[in-house]
C-alpha cells in the first residue's frame, strides 16, 4: 500500500508527500499518522519529516519520537528570530541541544566562498550547530526546471557542498537512547 504514495528521487531517496496541504491540518487523525510513521520506520533506516510552521496537535509528539530535529530558516532577520523562537520552544519541550541543529538557507558567500554574516547568525542561534546553505537561486531554479538534482548536475558548486554536508551529518547520526 505504501508503494502507491512513493516516488523515487534520483538521489536514491523515496519520497512520500501529500498532493496538497489539507485546509484543516487540525482535523488529521494523529493515530493514523503514527500508524503510517510506524510502517515507514519498519521499512527505512532514516525518516525525514518536514513540518510546516503550523503543526497540528500531534506534531510535538511526532517530534519527541525523532532522533534529531533540524530547524530551517532563510537568512533574514525575521526568519532567524522565528528559528530562535522555535529552538527555544524545542528546548522547553525537553530537547537537548545535541538533538537539534539549524539549517540556514540563502546565505551569501564572499569572494573566496566564505559565508558572510556567520557571526550574526550564530549570535541569533547561540549554542546550536548551524549548517549554512549558500544562495544560488538561479542554479536551484534551473535544476527544478530540468528535473535534475543540483548534486547530480554540478556537485562541486558551493550550494551542493553545503547540502552534502547536511546529508553526511544525517548519515552519521546514531539513534538516541530511549530511557
Amino acid at each position: 500500500m505504501l508503494d502507491i504514495f512513493r516516488s523515487n528521487h534520483s538521489s536514491g531517496l523515496d519520497l512520500f508527500s501529500a498532493a496538497e496541504a489539507p485546509a484543516d491540518c487540525a482535523s488529521i487523525d494523529g493515530a493514523a499518522v503514527f500508524a503510517l510513521l510506524n510502517k515507514l520506520h519498519d521499512r527505512y533506516q532514516i525518516l525525514l519529516l518536514d513540518f510546516p510552521d503550523y503543526r497540528p496537535s500531534w506534531g510535538d509528539d511526532a517530534l519527541r519520537n525523532c532522533d534529531f530535529v533540524f530547524v530551517t530558516a532563510r537568512r533574514s532577520v525575521p526568519a532567524l528570530k522565528q528559528a530562535a523562537r522555535e529552538l527555544k520552544r524545542l528546548r522547553n519541550l525537553g530537547f537537548a541541544q545535541e538533538r537539534v541543529a539549524a539549517v540556514v538557507t540563502h546565505c551569501q558567500a564572499g569572494l573566496f566562498g566564505r559565508i558572510t554574516s556567520k557571526l550574526d547568525i550564530e549570535t541569533a542561534l547561540p549554542g546550536y550547530r548551524v549548517f549554512y546553505i549558500r544562495d544560488d537561486s538561479a542554479f536551484a531554479t534551473e535544476s527544478v526546471n530540468s528535473g535534475i538534482s543540483m548534486v547530480d548536475a554540478r556537485a562541486s558548486r558551493g550550494i551542493c557542498r553545503d547540502i552534502q554536508a547536511v546529508a553526511t551529518f544525517i548519515r552519521t547520526l546514531a539513534p538516541r537512547e530511549v530511557a
